[in-house]
C-alpha cells in the first residue's frame, strides 16, 4: 500500500506595515486590530488548543516581516487593547439594546465570551503574539516561512538584483532574530516568482519556495507529476512546490467556495449600519464614520439585500460539513494520482490567514475540523513542505514559469497602466540608496533602508490596482520615497527624523 498522501495547509499571514501615532484613528490603523481579534489570535487559539489535546497536526505558517514588526510594537499592541476596550463597551451596551430579541442577545452573548477568550489569550503572552506562535513552532505543530521585509513583489525589482536581495535579506534575517527561528520555506509574495530568485533564498539557506499552479504546469521540461510534486531548481537546489488547484478554488471561489454558503456570517452587514451617531462617537469613531465594528447580526442567506438572523450553531454545523467536504474530495484526489503516481501525492494548500476569521468568520473553525478529520484518516496525512522534502529525495529538475496568484496569473494587477511610473520610481530610487550607502553613518542607513522597503511593499500597488483605497496607497509610496531623498540629500533635522524613525520602526 502506498504510503498516505500529504495534504500541505499553509497560512501566511501578512499586513503592511501601518503605524501613525499622530492619527490614532485612522481608518487604516484598524486593520491590524481587526485581524488580530478575527484572523491572528483565533487561530493561534485554536492550534493551540488542538496541541494540547494532542491531535498529531502539522502545517505551515508564513509570517511577513512587516506583520511581526507590529505584532513586537508595543504601542500598536496597547492600541489592540483599546481597541477591545471599546468593543466590549460597545458589546456590552449592544446587550442592553437587545434585551428583547432572545436571538440577538444570545449572539452578543457569544461575542462576549469570545472577546473575554481572545483578550486572556492576549494578556496571557504578555500582549505579544510573537511568544504564541514560537511556542507553537517549537512544539513541532508548525514549520516556520517568512517571505520579504515588507512584501515587496519581488518581479516588479527584478531588473534590480541587489534591491531583490535586500528584501529577501533583511526580511529574513529579522524574523531570524526576533524569533530565533530559521524559517525554512519562503512566501514569494503574491506568489510572484521570476527565473533566478531563488539564488537569493539559497543564500540564506531557505530550502523550497511557493509558485502558483501554473508556475509547474508550465515549467520547462514540464514536470512529470505536474503540481503534485515538488520539483527542484537546478541552480540553486531550492524545491518549489506549487498549490494544488482543486483545493484552492473550493476555499477562494467567489461562486463556488465554502465561505459563500448561506448559514456563514454576513461580513458586509454590521452593527455600525444600525447605531446612532452619538453611540458611533463614543465607542467606534470619534468622527462618527460607520466603519466595520466587528459585531454582525446576519448571515449570508444569499444573493439578497434582505438577510436572516447570524445562527451560530447553523454555521458550526456548515463549518463541519464543509471541511468533511474538502477532506473527502482530497482523499478520492489522491486516489485518482496515485494510480497515475509512483509516489504519494502532495495537495498544496496555500491561503492568506486573514482569510480565516476575518473575511470568513468560521474559518478557524472550519480549519479545526479539516485538521482533525486529517488525524483520523489514513489515506492522508497533515504535512508541511519540510515534510515532503524529507521523504522525497529524488526531485525532477526543471525550471518553473513567471507566476503570481494574482488575476490573470501573472504581474498585470501589480504593473499596469495604473501603476506604470511606479517601476522607475522604485529602481531610481534603489540606485539612488547604492550610491549614497558607503557614505551613510549606520543609524542613517538604516533609516534610509525603512523608506525604501516601505516604498516597496506589495500592498501599495495592488489597493492602486483594484482602487480600494489608492489614494492612501499613492500617499504612503510618495511619503516613502520623498523622506528617503531627504535622508540621502542630508535635507532632514535630527528631530524630524527621529519622528520618522519611530513612525517607519519597521525591522529595526
Amino acid at each position: 500500500m502506498m504510503p498516505a498522501a500529504s495534504v500541505c495547509l499553509i497560512l501566511h499571514a501578512h499586513l503592511p506595515w501601518v503605524f501613525h501615532p499622530d492619527q490614532p484613528h485612522a481608518i487604516e490603523q484598524r486593520w491590524l486590530p481587526e485581524c488580530l481579534l478575527e484572523s491572528y489570535l483565533p487561530l493561534l487559539m485554536m492550534l493551540e488548543k488542538l496541541a494540547q489535546e494532542g491531535v498529531p497536526y502539522h502545517l505551515a505558517f508564513s509570517i511577513s516581516p512587516s506583520l511581526l514588526s507590529m505584532w513586537e510594537n508595543a504601542v500598536l499592541m496597547d492600541h489592540f487593547a483599546r481597541y477591545m476596550d471599546n468593543l466590549e463597551a460597545l458589546c456590552q451596551q449592544e446587550i442592553a439594546r437587545a434585551s428583547w430579541n432572545r436571538q440577538r442577545l444570545s449572539l452578543l452573548r457569544d461575542y462576549q465570551d469570545r472577546f473575554a477568550a481572545v483578550r486572556r489569550y492576549f494578556e496571557r503572552y504578555g500582549r505579544r503574539p510573537a511568544a504564541a506562535l514560537k511556542q507553537l513552532i517549537q512544539s513541532g505543530h508548525i514549520e516556520l516561512m517568512t517571505t520579504s521585509a515588507t512584501h515587496a513583489f519581488l518581479p516588479l525589482l527584478a531588473e534590480d538584483q541587489q534591491a531583490v536581495y535586500l528584501q529577501i535579506h533583511a526580511g529574513i534575517a529579522y524574523v531570524r532574530r526576533k524569533l530565533e527561528l530559521d524559517p525554512q520555506g519562503f512566501w514569494l509574495p503574491e506568489c510572484g516568482y521570476f527565473p533566478g530568485v531563488d539564488h537569493f533564498l539559497k543564500t540564506e539557506g531557505i530550502r523550497y519556495l511557493i509558485t502558483d499552479t501554473h508556475g509547474l504546469l508550465y515549467a520547462e521540461p514540464r514536470p512529470r507529476y505536474g503540481p503534485f510534486a515538488p520539483v527542484i531548481l537546478p541552480a540553486s537546489g531550492i524545491a518549489a512546490f506549487a498549490r494544488d488547484p482543486n483545493a484552492s478554488r473550493e476555499v477562494w471561489s467567489a461562486t463556488e467556495g465554502y465561505p459563500g454558503a448561506p448559514f456563514y456570517r454576513e461580513f458586509y452587514a454590521d452593527a455600525a449600519d444600525e447605531l446612532d451617531e452619538p453611540t458611533l462617537r463614543r465607542f467606534v469613531h470619534p468622527e462618527g464614520l460607520r466603519v466595520q465594528t466587528g459585531l454582525k447580526y446576519y448571515r449570508i442567506t444569499g444573493q439578497t439585500h434582505a438577510k436572516e438572523p447570524y445562527d451560530p450553531a447553523l454555521a458550526r454545523a456548515q463549518a463541519k460539513a464543509d471541511a468533511y467536504d474538502f477532506v473527502s474530495k482530497r482523499e478520492q484526489e489522491s486516489a485518482f494520482l496515485a494510480h497515475r503516481f509512483d509516489r504519494p501525492p502532495a495537495l498544496i494548500a496555500p491561503f492568506d490567514a486573514e482569510l480565516f476569521g476575518h473575511w470568513w468568520y468560521e474559518g478557524p473553525q472550519w480549519l479545526e475540523e479539516v485538521l482533525r478529520l486529517l488525524a483520523r484518516r489514513e489515506t492522508l496525512q497533515a504535512s508541511t513542505p519540510g515534510d515532503i522534502l524529507r521523504e522525497q529525495d529524488r526531485l525532477q529538475p526543471t525550471f518553473p514559469a513567471p507566476t503570481s496568484w494574482g488575476e490573470g496569473g501573472y504581474f498585470d494587477l501589480w504593473i499596469n497602466p495604473k501603476t506604470s511610473w511606479l517601476v522607475p520610481a522604485l529602481h531610481r530610487a534603489s540606485q539612488q540608496m547604492q550610491a549614497h550607502q558607503s557614505k551613510l553613518a549606520p543609524p542613517l542607513f538604516e533609516a534610509a533602508m525603512r523608506e525604501l522597503f516601505l516604498a516597496q511593499a506589495s500592498d501599495w500597488p495592488f489597493i492602486i490596482a483594484t482602487q480600494s483605497n489608492a489614494a492612501y496607497a499613492q500617499k504612503r509610496i510618495h511619503t516613502h520615497l520623498d523622506r528617503l531623498t531627504a535622508i540621502l540629500e542630508g535635507k532632514v533635522r535630527e528631530e524630524r527624523l527621529q519622528q520618522w524613525m519611530q513612525e517607519d520602526a519597521v525591522l529595526f
